[in-house]
């Protein structure tokens, strides 16, 4: 007996080809699913990136909420009497007089998102 194991050889080329070949479909299964996490965390971060733009839209337009200031040509959101563009992808900005002096604006963006925020009237 202790002549056996004295004389036991490595592993054969099969069992190390079966190896290899079930380590790189682990390693395969680990990189897709990595892949397919990061397609995901992108998708989701460009949509709050949208969200945030939105926000910030919203922001701008309430430090100077006079509807006339604001033109909307095509999907391009436009300031000022030099009419510069200053945000694209909106589809509508409205502003719905509110009691006690206040005005909602309602910005929709191109996709259907609807944002919607409350300031004082100038």
């Amino acid at each position: 007996m202790v002549r056996a194991a004295t004389t036991a050889r490595g592993m054969t080329l099969v069992e190390l080809l079966a190896g290899l070949l079930v380590a790189s479909l682990i390693g395969s299964t680990v990189i897709v699913s990595l892949s397919i996490n990061g397609h995901a965390h992108a998708r989701y971060m460009h949509v709050h990136r949208d969200d945030d733009a939105a926000w910030l839209i919203l922001a701008a337009v309430a430090s100077d909420p006079v509807e006339a200031n604001w033109p909307l040509v095509g999907h391009t959101l436009r300031h000022g009497k030099s009419r510069q563009p200053f945000a694209d992808g909106v589809r509508s900005l409205r502003f719905r007089p509110e009691e006690g002096g206040l005005v909602e604006l309602r910005l929709t963006l191109a996709d259907g998102r609807t944002f919607s925020r409350v300031s004082p009237k100038p």
